[in-house]
């Protein structure tokens, strides 16, 4: 994973400076794969003229590479702020297309209260067992 940093800054004086801005910016997260973005207002006057000039900056966070694995998988769809339950169902969504939204609703209301991983292991006689890593960290706070 190798996170990198667009900075992206445009005068704030005009309807048309402010749509480039935007159109820039809109058009670099269309095309990555956005981690984060924070925006910043900053103030300057040029001492010579006087003048006043208002500039929004744009720090954009991206990672175009980013691990494909579960644990990629879970850093990205657990900093995006998806509710449990959406993600449930495009989860079941992915393992059966079939499932109607009758159904994905009522099992994602389920296990929005019980834990899916526990009836699963459960279900097919697997024994279920903590990560020790977070049990061990746990146990040191």
């Amino acid at each position: 994973m190798a996170i990198q940093l667009e900075i992206i800054d445009g005068r704030l004086d005009s309807t048309q400076s402010i749509y480039n801005f935007e159109t820039l910016v809109n058009s670099f997260l269309r095309t990555h794969t956005i981690i984060d973005v924070e925006y910043k207002t900053i103030e300057r006057t040029i001492q010579q003229t006087n003048i006043k000039t208002v500039i929004q900056v744009a720090y954009i966070t991206y990672d175009d590479n980013l691990d494909k694995t579960w644990k990629g998988i879970f850093n990205e769809i657990s900093g995006k702020g998806y509710s449990y339950k959406e993600l449930l169902k495009a989860f079941l969504k992915v393992t059966d297309l079939d499932i109607s939204e009758e159904t994905a609703n009522a099992l994602a209301d389920y296990y929005d209260i019980e834990n899916l991983a526990r009836d699963l292991a459960k279900e097919i006689n697997i024994d279920y067992k903590v990560d020790q890593a977070l049990k061990e960290l746990e146990d040191n706070e």
